[in-house]
């Protein structure tokens, strides 16, 4: 009964109601077939086009909603990490300030996490991962040494697993010891 073809709804075509009802039943079909043959179609796919083309609201209201996702790209992925209220970054400075020790993350540590996130393809869910793996020791050992007062994220701790760089009391500079050396 169908062709065997997609068909975009558009409003200003002239058809009759069944007409442009059955395109819409198709496309959704012809989706669920070869999810990625329609996909830019679906992008466009809004579901005021569906009732501009007098498709009844109960017949709406059970199609299935496919939406398409860009994945972000690194500077949306940096945005996450520093700017939000409760940025991940500024949740481990605040537990880092807890014990007296103040947290900075330089702008190449942030953006090679952001390229890790951008490289696994996990997106921003993928960044608090990223950031545990980076931080864990960091973690255990600076709460327990009283002489540290600030502890510095590195691109190189981020990029080759490497330790961050601690600042003392005396303002000498040491690195964490990594788990390799211990």
């Amino acid at each position: 009964a169908f062709s065997n073809r997609a068909v975009p709804i558009n409003a200003t075509q002239p058809r009759s109601k069944a007409a442009r009802g059955t395109d819409l039943i198709l496309l959704v079909h012809k989706y669920e077939e070869k999810k990625n043959r329609c996909l830019p179609v679906l992008r466009k796919l809004i579901l005021e086009q569906a009732a501009r083309a007098d498709v009844i609201p109960e017949l709406i209201g059970r199609l299935p909603i496919n939406v398409a996702l860009d994945l972000l790209d690194e500077e949306a992925l940096k945005k996450i990490l520093v700017e939000p209220k409760n940025a991940i970054t500024k949740q481990y400075k605040k537990l880092f300030e807890l014990d007296g020790v103040k947290l900075t993350f330089e702008d190449d540590a942030i953006a090679a996490v952001a390229k890790k996130s951008v490289e696994r393809k996990t997106g921003a869910r993928g960044l608090r991962a990223i950031m545990e793996s980076i931080m864990m020791d960091a973690m255990y050992e600076v709460p327990s040494d009283e002489e540290v007062k600030e502890c510095i994220i590195t691109r190189e701790s981020v990029e080759d697993n490497g330790t961050p760089k601690l600042i003392l009391n005396n303002n000498e500079v040491k690195k964490l010891p990594s788990k390799k050396e211990a």
